[in-house]
């Protein structure tokens, strides 16, 4: 499989879009500079992290460059984590905190 469950949640992937750039796939969110960061991590071969909200849902997302045997950088893996639950805990915790220390 060339894509995980989170991305179907964000993009409108199916297995025909294989081998189409990513920044023609329909997307349901907003990815501030997204082609941009591609291109970088391709040129830079650096990862990129980010936090992306689609239908409330908070995911993490990683772009890295995918490197062949020579490691030699031949294109870029999105991955996409739901991070939901720990990104909304760490909200309640600050929020909690702040609480506290406005005592």
């Amino acid at each position: 499989q060339r894509f995980n469950a989170s991305a179907t949640r964000i993009f409108n992937v199916t297995h025909a879009d294989i081998g189409r750039k990513i920044s023609r796939v329909s997307c349901q969110c907003e990815i501030p500079n997204f082609a941009a960061r591609i291109a970088d991590a391709l040129d830079s071969g650096k990862v990129s992290e980010d936090i992306v909200e689609s239908n409330n849902v908070v995911f993490q997302m990683r772009i890295l460059p995918c490197r062949d045997d020579s490691k030699r950088i031949i294109g870029a893996i999105v991955v996409f984590f739901d991070n939901t639950g720990l990104i909304r805990a760490e909200e309640r915790v600050r929020s909690s905190e702040a609480r506290i220390r406005a005592i």
